[in-house]
């Protein structure tokens, strides 16, 4: 007989979702180092680290999908949700890892709320 305790499952789902999302970022910054233009790759590194509570990193991502492609309506939804929790005082930005494109526009600043 198999028992489950109803945290420990919870916790268990928790985590995997949060490695998920961290391999899913480390894929889409892979596919972008060959490809800084990729909006597909953009965009899913940008919903994970949403997800993940990068959320200044989010709003990077989603600010240069739209700077490539103004149109884009799932960006801007996500960048205002994102947007909208950073104004809530949501995100955790003390594993804030810059892409190259990220890089140059933030160094020798901390982020800023």
């Amino acid at each position: 007989m198999l028992v489950y305790c109803g945290s420990g499952v919870s916790e268990t789902r928790r985590v995997r979702l949060v490695l998920q999302r961290k391999l899913a970022v480390r894929a889409a910054s892979e596919s972008l180092s060959k490809d800084p233009e990729n909006v597909k790759a953009q965009y899913r590194r940008g919903v994970a680290r949403k997800h993940t509570d990068l959320l200044k990193a989010a709003m990077s991502d989603f600010k240069n999908i739209l700077r490539i492609d103004h149109q884009r309506h799932e960006a801007h939804a996500e960048l205002a949700m994102a947007m909208e929790l950073w104004a809530e005082g949501e995100g955790d930005e003390t594993a804030f890892n810059t892409s190259k494109d990220e890089a140059s526009a933030s160094r020798g600043r901390s982020p800023q709320r």
